[in-house]
């Protein structure tokens, strides 16, 4: 049956602070108190068993919705209430001691969480039947039972609600708020919690009338109910499953379309570097010798130079499309060596850099894409005069800051120039947030701009 349910994730381990200890230890011993002072005989032991059994049955087919203590999703509360209205205390420790032996085989809560869990059952199904076997005293009739099960009901919704808010809050040291918890829980459940109690009523009646046959009846419809539950959380498990696996297959593919680019890059530089740069930087020799003969050619020697400064502009370009070894060299290097033709062409450049921490080889090549990128829409769009970079790594996170006092552009601007295919920004975006990191743009005509990338280390 097992691989029929929806896989759950193991409980975060209990961290056993004294007050949490105390608080579920006291709740135990009360719990063992009321179940040896109320302990009665049952005549009609067939029924508990069966109710015992679809108690059990819904709690181990229980799903969990949300995060918490035991925060699972069962139809199993309404055939408590109608084991308590039906057979008193001894329909309540019937129903708790099920519960908690199938949410801890299920869930595997622990014995910590199981003691809490079961005592917490208990007390709010004897605090169901207090109010509900009082108030039927008082008076009799249908209607005047139905009443007195639903107000039984608020009450068991509210006391379940006030002990869970209680150990949350004790569980977390205070970090969450037992009143909110407790508002939360209160106007999600108080309406089932309703018509449980009006449904247990009528389990009582149909148990004076017909027995076992006629209390099973009423439980049917809960059989099917926590069956549609587990198929609901089957098939929401199933599309995060698959959500995730659509994830991960879409930052796979962009991982290895970044991998390409890096390998193209690299390939042109080296192709560069030992054909064409090599050729001009020996022709430049050549043609400098030669204008420095006897006779001296300034054309030649002119020429010389324009040579020397295109093998340069080459230079810089392959540091462009081929950083030097990041490895070897870290993101600080990298990110010097990015920023020093940038005088030459008249931008001053201030780099702040704090102490470098180990960066993995794919986010040290993205920190320094970035950088690239934003320090070649400086050079080529920004006419700016000044270039202010910083590179930071504090608790956990590098961020890089690339700031100039250019013209800037308007949301007009980048909208357009995308359109025009610029989009080096908005794939280096895509990678980043595939990295879990952050990548900001800001901009406004005639005040600059400034880029900022946080990634996590």
């Amino acid at each position: 049956m097992q691989h029929l349910l929806p896989e759950e994730p193991r409980p975060t381990p209990v961290e056993y602070a004294a007050p949490l200890v105390v608080f579920v230890g006291l709740l135990g011993i009360v719990a063992v108190g009321l179940g040896i002072v109320t302990a009665a005989p049952v005549s009609d032991p067939l029924t508990l068993a069966v109710g015992a059994a679809v108690v059990f049955a819904a709690a181990y087919c229980s799903v969990r919705m949300t995060g918490g203590v035991d925060s699972v999703w069962t139809a199993s509360v309404f055939v408590h209430l109608a084991l308590t209205f039906t057979f008193g205390p001894p329909g309540a420790i019937v129903g708790a001691v099920a519960q908690g032996v199938a949410t801890g085989a299920r869930m595997k809560t622990g014995w910590f969480r199981a003691i809490f869990n079961t005592a917490n059952y208990f007390l709010t199904d004897i605090s169901a039947w207090l109010v509900f076997s009082t108030l039927l005293r008082l008076n009799h009739g249908v209607l005047w039972g139905a009443c007195s099960a639903t107000a039984a009901a608020v009450v068991e919704c509210t006391v379940n609600t006030s002990l869970l808010s209680a150990v949350i809050t004790l569980a977390s040291r205070g970090k969450a708020s037992g009143w909110m918890v407790f508002k939360r829980s209160m106007s999600s459940l108080i309406l089932y919690n309703v018509g449980y109690g009006w449904a247990a009523y009528g389990a009582v009646l149909l148990h004076q009338v017909a027995g076992t046959v006629g209390f099973t009846t009423t439980l049917l419809p809960i059989i099917l109910l926590q069956g549609f539950l587990v198929l609901l959380a089957r098939r929401i498990k199933a599309q995060e499953k698959e959500r995730e696996e659509h994830t991960q297959e879409r930052e796979a593919l962009l991982q290895q379309a970044i991998d390409a680019s890096d390998a193209e890059r690299k390939r042109i530089a080296s192709d560069l570097h030992d054909g064409v740069v090599q050729r001009l930087a020996g022709l430049a020799l050549s043609l400098a010798a030669r204008g420095s003969a006897k006779v001296a050619d300034p054309q030649l020697l002119e020429a010389a130079d324009t040579l020397r400064s295109s093998v340069t502009d080459l230079r810089t370009l392959m540091i462009e499309i081929a950083p030097p070894d990041l490895a070897e060299s870290g993101v600080d290097g990298a990110l010097r060596k990015l920023l020093e033709p940038l005088p030459a062409r008249g931008i001053e450049v201030e780099f702040d850099s704090a102490e470098e921490t180990h960066l993995s080889a794919d986010k040290t090549s993205l920190v320094f894409r970035v950088a690239q990128e934003a320090i070649r829409n400086v050079v080529n769009h920004s006419q700016a005069t000044k270039v202010i970079a910083k590179l930071r790594f504090v608790d956990g996170m590098v961020t890089l800051q690339v700031d100039d006092n250019g013209k800037g552009f308007s949301t007009a601007d980048r909208s357009r120039r995308r359109e025009e295919g610029h989009v080096g920004l908005h794939l280096l975006n895509n990678a980043v947030e595939a990295s879990s990191g952050r990548l900001s743009l800001t901009s406004e005509p005639g005040h600059g701009t400034s880029l900022m990338l946080q990634l996590p280390c």
